[in-house]
């Protein structure tokens, strides 16, 4: 015979972690095509849109992230915590890809997998949050 273990309907602070988790990985994700649009533009020569306003979303992401993980309940709190460590991640990968840009274009492997690091954890995130788990560690 099968137990079943009954869990208990989550709180309004779970309910709200959640939705809060969630608004800061579609933050997350806006900031991309904010970004390739002024990188597309600076390859060709044209420059328009300041490529630094382009991590508006992102540095709001981790902004709001670094404020309310301390009163989210744990499980949420780790998605807290990697949504800030992805911000810094995405930024020293890109400091390093304009870096290295100018020697025979290394820089865009960094900037391509900061993109990716970005693109991942916000999907997964997203993922998680609407199963109702935390980050694995």
């Amino acid at each position: 015979m099968e137990s079943v273990v009954e869990q208990s309907p989550p709180s309004d602070r779970d309910r709200l972690s959640r939705v809060m988790v969630i608004a800061v990985h579609v933050l997350y994700l806006l900031c991309l095509p904010l970004l390739l649009v002024p990188l597309a533009m600076a390859i060709h020569g044209i420059t328009v849109l300041p490529i630094w306003l382009s991590v508006v979303p992102l540095a709001l992401g981790a902004l709001f992230s670094y404020f309310v993980r301390k009163n989210a309940p744990e499980m949420w709190q780790t998605h807290f915590d990697q949504a800030i460590q992805t911000f810094w991640s995405f930024i020293v990968l890109m400091m390093l890809g304009v870096l290295f840009y100018f020697a025979m274009f290394i820089g865009i492997v960094f900037m391509f997998v900061a993109y990716y690091i970005v693109v991942h954890r916000a999907i997964v995130g997203i993922g998680r949050a609407l199963k109702w788990s935390g980050v694995d560690h």
